[in-house]
């Protein structure tokens, strides 16, 4: 919702070209407009071609279809949802179903073991769909043994990717977010997991991967997100956390690092940005001047 919400200012703010003049050709070029349609017909076609190419990426079929289609078709409001209203969603669920694992969670392909990453776009896949057979895909109780599954027993409140799998701070992220989007969160899903994001904020203000790793961009809003979602922000220290997150815009070309002394990089435009959002709702519009985020 919230990037939505984004969006929809963008595009009420953005010119349409054929409302230009010739004067307003240098002040306005083509890269401030948003093609939306091409964009959308872009997604689309890998939509409807994952068979056809997701054999080259197999193991991460979930992740295509909602980072490649679903997600974007859906924040675009494109008209193919609604051209292929009985079509669309139903091609999706199948993708999705073929993804599941009988013992709980999602995985990148058929007849793979289940990981958090592909339970994660699955997840979101279905919700972002709004279909009751999507939302009858998923076998609540089986996630939950899957999340118990994949609890890290070296250290309390982590999570591994998958069972006997590598630890950071994407998979105890993605384990609450899906614990909370299927209302399954229990003591024994949270147990720790507000002290071991804690302990991974560093000096710096931001929240690194693993122990005694750097503040990182990505890692802080999975780590902040997390706290959010089992309601223990509280822990942090939410000062340090903005001045880290503020101080990841650079002045000359406005756009945000993941690390301190990095370049820009455009992903780190949401991951920072949505740490400010996150921030802002967790302390009373804290973050807000004048109305508007800080970030603006």
């Amino acid at each position: 919702k919230m990037i939505q919400d984004v969006f929809d200012e963008y595009n009420s703010n953005l010119l349409n070209k054929e409302d230009l003049t010739e004067d307003d050709d240098d002040e306005y070029p083509i890269s401030h407009f948003l093609l939306k349609d091409f964009h959308g017909q872009y997604m689309y076609f890998n939509l409807m071609n994952m068979g056809k190419y997701g054999r080259y990426f197999d193991n991460g079929l979930p992740a295509m279809a909602y980072l490649l289609a679903i997600h974007g078709i859906e924040v675009l409001n494109h008209s193919s949802w609604t051209y292929n209203e009985s079509d669309t969603p139903q091609r999706c669920i199948q993708l999705l179903k073929h993804c599941q694992h009988p013992e709980g969670g999602f995985t990148g392909g058929p007849f793979q073991i289940p990981h958090l990453a592909p339970t994660y776009a699955a997840i979101l896949s279905i919700v972002t769909l709004e279909n009751e057979d999507a939302y009858k895909l998923v076998d609540r109780e089986k996630m939950y043994e899957f999340l118990l599954s994949v609890k890290n027993p070296e250290i309390k409140g982590s999570y591994l990717a998958h069972q006997k799998g590598e630890c950071d701070m994407r998979s105890t992220y993605i384990a609450m977010v899906v614990a909370d989007i299927l209302n399954i969160m229990t003591d024994e899903i949270r147990d720790g997991v507000g002290d071991y994001i804690t302990s991974l904020q560093t000096y710096e203000g931001g929240i690194a991967a693993s122990p005694y790793e750097e503040s990182h961009g990505g890692y802080t809003y999975c780590g902040f997100a997390a706290m959010c979602c089992i309601e223990e922000t509280q822990k942090l220290n939410l000062s340090k956390l903005l001045f880290w997150a503020t101080n990841r815009q650079l002045p000359f070309e406005g756009g945000f690092n993941g690390r301190t002394n990095k370049v820009v990089d455009a992903c780190y435009t949401f991951w920072i940005g949505a740490v400010f959002a996150l921030l802002n709702l967790c302390t009373n519009n804290a973050c807000q001047n004048k109305g508007n985020l800080l970030v603006d």
